[in-house]
């Protein structure tokens, strides 16, 4: 079974104040599948799948 795979990369770099927090995610040049987000802040470091679906 061959594996593709395509590396699509977006760097956001924000430092915020304590609190609660948005950002709004474009996908519209994006083909559905699977995609990765890290997400890291002082105490927390976590790898999450998103599911792209058009």
């Amino acid at each position: 079974m061959k594996k593709i795979f395509r590396v699509t990369a977006m760097v956001l770099l924000l430092i915020l104040e304590t609190g609660l927090h948005s950002v709004q995610f474009n996908a519209q040049n994006l083909s559905s599948g699977v995609y990765f987000y890290h997400l890291r802040a002082p105490d927390v470091n976590q790898i999450k799948k998103m599911t792209l679906t058009k």
